[in-house]
């Protein structure tokens, strides 16, 4: 008899793959973290590959995890699947909407999933999946996601999907608070040469918008630093250790708090348009669409707090 590896574990695997952090696949899971670590192990000992680094910035798939993470992801996606047939042939209508985020909205997930809650709407649980572009855009493609909300970088939307731009978000300068560009209010791209430019990873549709907006003002870094995911730049910035150009949406509560400066950018095309991809607009239920319609709404940030950088 060969190899049976638990459903479990390898779910729970491709939702710590998704998110790159075992902490934030917790809270996801509505588990411990000792309890998604532990699973991680044993499916390690299982397979007798190691399929994950784990560092301070999160977690990172070996070449054995990424070779068994497409499995992992159609494992969760058939899980769903009979979960919602299910529910069905009991008679209660699939409640859950699947709606993937870029990593770039993470600030702004809660509120998309309260969008499906508010008055008037019907009470339906809002699963949240964050990730990068083009693997959201695939995963609606396959049916894994109802819909997906991305940064829109002129990504080629595979028929017979729809999208549609519904709504904005805006590039600033990210620093520490301690950093000396922190009183300013705004800053031009050209002082910017000597500061070391923290990046997420080159898929990241937050990072391609932030290098044409250095490339137009003819900056090129004297010093970058790859760290994998937007994540990882928002604790290294915590740390200063450098300046990142990221979305408002994306750094709102720590510059609420104090915590990181948003500084404004003294050039063109600052503005980052968001896409709101779709299956084909009659394969919706009627409820599916209502949840929807309530998406660009969702999507405005909460007011900046008086005096801060705008």
């Amino acid at each position: 008899m060969g190899m049976r590896l638990s459903p479990d574990h390898l779910i729970t695997f491709s939702v710590v793959a998704q998110l790159g952090s075992v902490t934030d696949a917790a809270r996801h899971l509505n588990l411990s973290q000792s309890s998604v670590s532990a699973q991680l192990k044993l499916l390690q000992r299982q397979t007798g590959q190691a399929l994950y680094d784990r560092h301070s910035h999160g977690v990172t798939l070996t070449a054995a995890g990424l070779e068994l993470l497409p499995h992992a992801q159609a494992v969760a996606s058939h899980a769903a699947r009979a979960a919602e047939t299910v529910a069905r042939l009991g008679g209660v209508p699939a409640r859950t909407v699947r709606l993937g985020l870029s990593h770039a909205l993470a600030g702004a997930a809660a509120r998309l999933a309260r969008s499906g809650l508010g008055p008037g709407a019907p009470q339906r649980a809002v699963r949240v999946i964050s990730g990068l572009s083009a693997n959201l855009t695939e995963q609606v493609r396959a049916g894994q996601l109802d819909a997906a909300i991305v940064v829109d970088t002129g990504l080629t939307v595979p028929a017979p999907l729809e999208s549609r731009v519904i709504g904005e978000d805006t590039l600033i300068l990210c620093v520490h608070p301690g950093h000396p560009l922190a009183p300013l209010g705004y800053v031009a791209p050209h002082s910017l040469e000597r500061e070391t430019f923290l990046w997420p990873s080159p898929g990241s549709g937050v990072r391609r918008h932030a290098q044409r907006l250095l490339a137009l003002a003819g900056v090129v870094p004297d010093s970058e630093l790859e760290l994998g995911s937007l994540f990882a730049v928002h604790e290294a910035l915590l740390d200063a250790q450098g300046v990142a150009i990221l979305t408002r949406g994306f750094v709102h509560r720590a510059a609420q708090s104090g915590a990181l400066r948003a500084l404004g950018l003294e050039a063109p095309q600052v503005s980052v348009p968001l896409l709101l991809i779709t299956p084909p607009a009659g394969t919706l239920s009627p409820e599916r669409r209502a949840f929807l319609s309530r998406l660009p709404a969702a999507l405005a940030p909460d007011p900046p707090p008086e005096g801060a950088a705008r």
